[in-house]
């Protein structure tokens, strides 16, 4: 199995606020307000760690895939999106 993530390392709080950020500068519809919440307030089954992110070392490894500026692909996707449209 492979992993992929972006850079730098974020928690889903903040890969939401970048994301809602660009949709903003686009002019999307957008929620006025985010919250942060703890791991143990979301009930779920599974047993999470406090803080875990993906290793993308093998894929780096393997096939020489470096991990892209995240925000970057936000904007490519929100754009390309938007455009379609």
């Amino acid at each position: 199995m492979l992993h992929y993530y972006g850079d730098p390392l974020c928690s889903w709080y903040e890969f939401a606020k970048a994301f809602f950020s660009e949709a903003k500068n686009l002019r999307l519809k957008t929620p006025s307000l985010i919250f942060s919440i703890e791991t143990s307030a979301y009930p779920i089954s599974a047993v999470r760690p406090a803080y875990s992110v993906l290793d993308c070392s093998k894929i780096q490894n393997e096939f020489g895939i470096n991990r892209s500026d995240l925000r970057e692909g936000i904007r490519h996707v929100l754009h390309r999106s938007h455009s379609q449209s």
